[in-house]
């Protein structure tokens, strides 16, 4: 509730307190992930993440959240590497355009972020955020074929997502079938 009200100091102080006491809690440990995250605080969310699954290791939406820390961080990383500006790199969009850019650059190594979404996918085929995020990184390794099957799982969970139609246009064009391109 804290957090919610903008007093994140007070709301890391509460969390803290109750991770004292109740130590063995993994949905606590997972919330003070969703908070550094939300903080930017990739390194501590990371932590908060792994600790979570050290509770609970078949929990998939905390290897979500895992996967996407190291990817942040990996990001933020390169980006200060190559001096980039910051902005919302959450956004999946904008997420995409930084990625190629650092790829094309400087490189990124995203093996524990591609880990942590494929264990959320062994244990959840029907979480489509990790499908996606899982697109995403095969996109910019140019695994263009396995991003497309990402992408198309995923949009077999959440057929009205523009992203993924788009995304999956994109990745035809680049394979050279204008025909699927164009129906996407």
């Amino acid at each position: 509730v804290y957090f919610l009200v903008d007093q994140e100091a007070d709301a890391e102080k509460l969390l803290t307190s109750l991770a004292e006491k109740y130590s063995q809690n993994s949905i606590l440990f997972f919330a003070m992930g969703d908070m550094a995250l939300a903080q930017r605080k990739w390194d501590k969310a990371i932590t908060r993440y792994e600790q979570s699954l050290a509770i609970a290791p078949d929990a998939d939406r905390v290897w979500l959240q895992l996967g996407r820390a190291y990817l942040l961080a990996e990001l933020e990383r390169a980006k200060n590497r190559q001096n980039m500006p910051s902005g919302d790199w959450q956004n999946p969009n904008t997420m995409m355009a930084r990625m190629g850019n650092l790829m094309a650059t400087g490189g990124l190594d995203l093996g524990k972020a591609s880990a942590a979404l494929r264990k959320a996918v062994y244990l959840n085929p029907q979480n489509s955020q990790a499908h996606i995020m899982l697109g995403i990184l095969a996109f910019h390794r140019t695994s263009y074929e396995e991003a497309a099957l990402e992408w198309e799982q995923a949009l077999r969970l959440e057929p009205d997502n523009v992203f993924l139609h788009m995304s999956l246009g994109v990745v035809a064009q680049a394979c050279q079938q204008y025909d699927k391109a164009a129906a996407y």
